[in-house]
């Protein structure tokens, strides 16, 4: 796990703090990264879903509390060993968890190869200097997140409004043209992720408020 999991005396979970990371920051923080795994002769290519994708590629958000990702599984310590450097450098709060892999716990190897080369095929580039690339994971997978997270009690403030923008995504990718529902349904399903009409009304409203016009068809 990336960053190892920390205990206290008694052996219970320490929550670490969190702090906001502007685009600015996120990416010098990369910056940072790259530096260091071209030192060691290494060049990482990692996947990232999230707030991050949204700071830095979308513009949709100012900040974001960490970068959620995958991949590089066989380099993990260089990886973990990168960001703590780039948590010293930094002039700026990233957090001890700024930089985490826990959305791997939720991938099997089938769909983390599926989910890598969709990333690779859409080519949504977050970062990419001499030692570190990273790459958007597909919309349409970070659309279903957002549907499940939806679902849920612990839904967050600004959840639907990254589902309409990664829908927004996908409407371009699209041709313009509303996305299915019942699609939006079998991506769910493939992703092992939970959807309701409701939840995809709510979106689509959403989307027809800040587009003019329907990003869902039902």
């Amino acid at each position: 796990m990336i960053p190892t999991p920390q205990r206290d005396g008694t052996g219970r979970p320490v929550i670490p703090g969190s702090f906001e990371i502007n685009r600015d920051q996120l990416l010098l923080a990369f910056q940072y990264m790259a530096d260091y795994l071209r030192e060691k002769g290494v060049n990482l290519t990692i996947y990232v879903a999230g707030g991050a994708v949204n700071t830095i590629y979308l513009r949709s958000r100012h900040s974001t509390g960490d970068v959620d990702f995958f991949g590089s599984n066989e380099q993990s310590r260089l990886l973990k060993d990168a960001s703590k450097y780039a948590q010293q450098q930094s002039k700026s709060q990233l957090g001890a968890n700024w930089f985490n892999n826990s959305m791997s716990l939720f991938l099997n190897r089938a769909l983390e190869q599926d989910l890598m080369g969709a990333s690779h095929h859409q080519n949504a580039i977050l970062f990419s200097k001499p030692g570190l690339t990273v790459y958007a994971v597909p919309w349409e997978y970070a659309l279903c997140g957002k549907t499940d997270r939806l679902t849920k009690p612990n839904k967050r403030p600004y959840d639907a409004a990254d589902a309409v923008a990664y829908l927004h995504q996908c409407v371009k990718a699209n041709g313009e043209r509303a996305i299915q529902a019942q699609q939006i349904e079998t991506w769910a399903r493939k992703y092992n992720k939970a959807v309701s009409v409701l939840v995809l009304m709510e979106i689509d409203t959403l989307y027809t408020s800040k587009h003019g016009k329907h990003g869902i068809s039902f």
